[in-house]
């Protein structure tokens, strides 16, 4: 999905810039591995494609679920 969608604004993983995070911060495990993040909002149909393929994921692990609630999907954080 990532490789269907990269532009010039979105490389993945490779131009992507380092993230910095305070000293002592517990949000990423930033100690072992440097992480990366980028937004997916400036690409509604990255974001969309991203959506559909984690549904369908999702209901395969869970495949008795009725509903999954729609989030925020802000971007992609890599490890």
């Amino acid at each position: 999905i990532i490789k269907e969608h990269e532009t010039d604004d979105v490389a993945f993983p490779e131009g992507l810039p380092g993230e910095n995070w305070p000293t002592g911060n517990t949000y990423v495990n930033y100690w072992d591995i440097p992480t990366k993040h980028t937004s997916i909002q400036i690409d509604r149909n990255l974001t969309e494609s991203i959506w559909q393929e984690a549904n369908e994921r999702m209901r395969e692990w869970i495949p008795n679920a009725q509903l999954f609630t729609r989030s925020d999907i802000y971007g992609i954080r890599i490890y």
